[in-house]
């Protein structure tokens, strides 16, 4: 595997005021293929790629012209597993944190913020804002996006630039970019790890190739990305399987807005692993399932097993 990052520009979901791109590096194509890393290893590896897409990130937007006005949005509690704000501070020096906490009713129809602390908001100025988060549907930040254009409303400040960064599907960036536009952001970039993910079916799935599990019928997916990751990440990735999984119960910690919670680190474990299980067992007599996707999938299961029993 290649050692430095390099940064892909998404030409066909690109156009005036908005800019895609897809950042390669080791860090983000073992976060995407490897769901056995998590915990402390999961920290380290986020801060160690965190440290390197800053650095383009800065490069390609120009925030260096914006130090003063830079302001980092943790959606609580997922993305600030990202390490974002201590890459920016590491490049730019000081920038605004701001916390927010948006969450899904039971019944998954409403989003509600149940926390928030715009307290560092620069006023009366243009502001560069960026969110690290896993992008889906983009319903979340959504929200999260109006509650900000808001609030900066009040101390008589806007959103001039906006950039999005983590694992990002098709539909949510689509979706931002639509918001970003009705906020009238004037430049909104998306920095996509490994690629812009296919959505599945159950709208919660990231793929890079493979069937969409959520569907009884054999449903191919495709991301968008460049030839060379997916040659480098084919002979990992179990096909079919969503990438950043559940990006909260990979971390030791959360912070709920109100104290730091201790993570299950298992329901992550097992819930990939049983979904690697049961993408064997269903697609296994495909004629695309290779001998060496066996290989791929009875590699990550180990790996998952010696973890869940660390952790047990």
């Amino acid at each position: 595997m290649g050692k430095e990052l390099k940064v892909y520009p998404v030409r066909t979901l690109s156009r005036p005021s908005i800019e895609a791109y897809i950042l390669d590096t080791p860090e983000a194509r073992a976060l995407a293929c490897f769901p056995h890393i998590v915990g402390e290893a999961f920290i380290q590896l986020n801060r160690k790629l965190s440290t390197k897409a800053t650095e383009a990130i800065v490069n390609v937007v120009g925030l260096e012209e914006w130090k003063g006005y830079v302001v980092h949005v943790h959606v609580l509690r997922a993305g600030s597993g990202y390490m974002m704000s201590e890459g920016l501070k590491h490049e730019l020096g000081q920038i605004a944190d701001v916390y927010i906490r948006p969450l899904y009713s039971k019944n998954r129809k409403k989003i509600e913020i149940t926390y928030s602390d715009f307290s560092q908001l620069p006023k009366n100025a243009g502001l560069a804002v960026v969110i690290p988060d896993t992008v889906a549907t983009g319903f979340t930040l959504i929200k999260v996006l109006r509650k900000l254009a808001e609030e900066a409303n009040k101390v008589g400040s806007w959103i001039d630039t906006l950039v999005i960064y983590g694992f990002i599907a098709d539909y949510g960036l689509e979706r931002i970019a639509k918001e970003a536009k009705a906020l009238k952001i004037n430049f909104t970039y998306f920095f996509a790890l490994e690629d812009v993910a296919a959505l599945a079916g159950n709208y919660y799935d990231m793929v890079l190739y493979g069937p969409d599990t959520s569907q009884e019928a054999f449903k191919p997916l495709g991301a968008i990305t460049h030839y060379d990751i997916l040659r480098e990440c084919i002979n990992y990735y179990v096909p079919g399987l969503d990438q950043p999984g559940d990006w909260s119960n990979r971390q030791p910690v959360l912070f709920n807005g109100n104290t730091w919670e201790k993570v299950d680190l298992l329901q992550h474990l097992s819930e990939s692993r049983e979904t690697i299980e049961s993408i064997q067992q269903r697609y296994s007599r495909y004629m695309w399932f290779k001998k060496w996707h066996k290989h791929i999938c009875e590699a990550q299961i180990r790996a998952i097993k010696a973890q869940e029993e660390r952790y047990s």
